[in-house]
């Protein structure tokens, strides 16, 4: 009886952890895509000078490098710093006011924005 009431309890646990992951990377995704869109809007708005982003770049990076130490828990530190090296060359694009290789970093991120969901989402490959 007991050990039928340590399988119940772990397995419930289980589900409910299994839950929250697939919640809080959905959540993470959309929020990064959300993000990448906006940067790449207003890369192109200020196109003459995108020196003037450097704050909206920086709240973009720093949002992320609060949010990859949980997701490194889950996930290989090797799939998610594609993205935190990305947005290093953007940052440091900005400030150097290189706008052929700023949109070009971030065009390259929207890709691996978009594609994160295959490598972090609920799959059966994550799974195994």
């Amino acid at each position: 009886m007991r050990r039928l009431i340590a399988i119940i309890i772990i397995s419930i646990s289980l589900i409910i952890l299994a839950t929250f992951e697939v919640v809080a990377v959905k959540k993470i995704n959309t929020n990064l895509l959300k993000d990448v869109i906006y940067l790449e809007e207003i890369t192109k708005q200020n196109e003459d000078n995108i020196v003037n982003i450097s704050n909206e770049i920086t709240q973009i990076k720093d949002n992320w490098d609060n949010i990859e130490p949980t997701l490194c828990l889950m996930f290989n530190h090797k799939d998610l710093s594609t993205v935190t090296d990305t947005l290093a060359l953007i940052q440091a694009y900005v400030f150097n006011n290189d706008y052929d290789n700023a949109v070009a970093q971030v065009h390259l991120l929207k890709e691996y924005a978009e594609k994160n969901e295959h490598v972090m989402g609920f799959n059966l490959q994550n799974l195994l």
